[in-house]
């Protein structure tokens, strides 16, 4: 245990009413050793509690070190790694800092509890990684025919805005999983055309901005897109729901 902030003053070697463990290995736990800014220089570790008077900040340091049971690993007398100074924080190889307080009503503890700590791992330059990707298919006319039945639109229903946009006034859904060329034909329930676009290009997908062949915005109802793919001889039907946002006028 240490008091103060600034110098860590050293104050012994005490028992605390926990034990720390490294679980990586489940068939050989590790035991850490510990360290304790005892801040209102009690010699124990209390949890944080005003209501009690107890002074907060009594900070928990767990090291990745093995524990030593004689205390000796950080006493400034015969250790090594003890901290010196309040600027020798680097001789500390922490795993986890806790600050641990009261939170309602009941007896903190008052049973045996088990906390498990669980690391965001952080990737160092040491690490590696190896990432395999099949190459893509190209030409094969059987493989995009299958395909087909994968075509959908997205989001759909469509509902006053999509996620994926990044403009108020820019609104569009995307079709996707198409072959190189094809045409989408969209129309309304009473079967009036009202939107074609063709594709021509080696990407899956083909957005619709939903407006008329005049530039306008289309109404908010049911559309159904006709998706025709000469190359490969298919067709499509994706059914479409449209609900536009309300509308607010720019000029008056």
């Amino acid at each position: 245990m240490y008091q103060t902030w600034s110098n860590g003053t050293y104050l012994g070697f005490f028992d605390v009413p926990f034990q720390v463990y490294d679980i990586e290995d489940p068939n050989s736990r590790r035991q850490l050793n510990v360290v304790v800014r005892d801040r209102n220089a009690n010699r124990q570790w209390d949890l944080s509690d005003p209501a009690e008077n107890i002074t907060p900040y009594e900070y928990i340091w767990i090291l990745d070190d093995d524990y030593d049971p004689s205390g000796t690993r950080w006493d400034p007398s015969t250790g090594t790694g003890f901290m010196t100074n309040g600027s020798n924080h680097s001789a500390y190889p922490v795993l986890w800092a806790l600050w641990l307080g009261q939170r309602g009503t009941r007896e903190p503890y008052g049973a045996d509890v088990t906390i498990q700590l669980i690391p965001n791992r952080v990737n160092t330059p040491a690490d590696t990684f190896q990432f395999v990707t099949q190459k893509p298919t190209v030409g094969d006319i059987q493989l995009a025919k299958e395909d087909v039945e994968k075509i959908n639109a997205f989001p759909n229903p469509y509902y006053g805005f999509n996620l994926m946009e990044t403009d108020r006034l820019v609104k569009y859904i995307t079709f996707n999983h198409l072959p190189k060329k094809a045409t989408i034909r969209i129309f309304n329930l009473a079967g009036v055309l009202v939107k074609t676009i063709y594709k021509d290009d080696d990407t899956q997908f083909a957005r619709w901005d939903l407006r008329n062949e005049n530039n306008l915005p289309v109404a908010s109802g049911i559309y159904i897109a006709h998706i025709d793919m000469p190359d490969i001889g298919k067709t499509k039907i994706v059914k479409l729901m449209i609900v536009q946002e309300e509308e607010f006028l720019p000029v008056y």
